[in-house]
């Protein structure tokens, strides 16, 4: 893996941590190093816990977002 594609992926993990920050204020975001096993070998780059739960997430990049908001609200 090139140093370049490593630094970017931290450079988006970094703004991932930003955004859930914004998202979920208050509670516990750990962000798992590149070498790490939940990083390697369950996809886990950040996890944010909320009481008893935790919400896994895996950063990839991209160039655009599309959403789409539902009649009840929900975005996808």
């Amino acid at each position: 893996m090139s140093l370049k594609r490593i630094t970017s992926g931290n450079n988006n993990e970094k703004m991932a941590v930003e955004i859930l920050k914004g998202r979920f204020p208050g509670n516990a975001i750990k962000r798992y190093c590149s070498g790490d096993i939940r990083d390697t070998r369950k996809g886990m780059d950040i996890s944010v816990e909320i009481g008893d739960v935790n919400l896994n997430y895996q950063v990839k990049p991209f160039s655009s977002v599309i959403s789409f908001i539902d009649d009840e609200g929900d975005t996808f």
